[in-house]
């Protein structure tokens, strides 16, 4: 029942396979190939942290496979194995770095509604699956969602849908979780000026403005900082992402005080910078 397509639209995965798309199971999905450099690259740049920043800070990885992962074999197996890679990276972490398993969370609930059909990430509920495997590793809590309010906005079209305009794929439901019902998480943005001092501009959490995925701050920054109140004495996590923390984050921060997103692709400026001016815990 399926096909593989190619558009001309670059869909951002920066891999030989950019231009391919695969349309099953109501989804449009993206292709994976393994890269070997890239693979030691990754790794060597998560020691590169491990071997710079002060010895008091713990380093976490985790990397989230994509949707043809759990897809059954007809389908899965028109990719490289995105376990055989992400094995192929922690093995070569230094082992200062703590590899989160989130793999096998998402595997154990892949029948749930866990990936955008059409769009290339994660839905906040695989999020939460993600953040729970990370929180696990950490050794804390994980906030439980089923307390919290459930809403929904329904005929969500994603990222890959305008990169497959012949598909009949049916629309998104983004489920968001109401995660500060009190308000008591604050979010600002922040960027580096010239003379590398730190440069508000107000953001939010959920842009209520956005029918997408930019429903969730909105865009990507070069730096997020959320706080929470209501948990004054926890601990401030320093994150280095790509998109599909920002649907991570509003989980993150129900279990710290401070959580600070750092998106390498729009920060350009020393991470030193980040940690005096943040001081990540343990």
């Amino acid at each position: 029942e399926g096909r593989i397509i190619s558009t001309n639209k670059d869909i951002g995965t920066g891999t030989t396979q950019k231009q391919t798309l695969l349309l099953a199971n109501n989804a449009i999905i993206e292709m994976f190939i393994r890269n070997g450099e890239q693979e030691r690259a990754y790794a060597e740049a998560v020691n590169m942290y491990a071997e710079n920043v002060p010895s008091d800070i713990k380093i976490y990885s985790m990397l989230i496979p994509t949707q043809l992962e759990f897809c059954e074999p007809i389908y899965k197996n028109l990719q490289s194995s995105q376990q055989d890679a992400i094995n192929s990276i922690y093995e070569n972490l230094d082992p200062r770095v703590t590899a989160v398993d989130a793999y096998s969370t998402l595997q154990e609930h892949k029948d749930e509604y866990i990936y955008f059909r059409t769009d290339h990430h994660w839905t906040p509920l695989g999020a939460y699956y993600g953040y729970r495997a990370f929180i696990d590793a950490e050794g804390g809590q994980a906030a439980d969602k089923d307390s919290l309010e459930k809403n929904e906005i329904r005929n969500v079209l994603g990222y890959l849908y305008d990169r497959a305009p012949e598909s009949d794929t049916t629309p998104d439901t983004i489920e968001w979780y109401t995660v500060d019902p009190n308000n008591m998480i604050k979010t600002a943005m922040h960027d580096i000026d010239a003379n590398g001092k730190l440069t508000n501009y107000n953001g939010v959490m959920y842009d209520r403005t956005k029918a997408n995925y930019l429903f969730f701050f909105g865009s990507d920054h070069p730096i997020v900082e959320m706080t929470n109140a209501e948990n004054p004495n926890g601990k401030t996590i320093v994150v280095i992402k790509d998109s599909y923390a920002n649907v991570f984050a509003p989980w993150l921060i129900k279990s710290y005080h401070r959580v600070i997103l750092i998106d390498p692709r729009i920060y350009t400026s020393s991470f030193d910078i980040i940690t005096e001016e943040f001081k990540p815990d343990e």
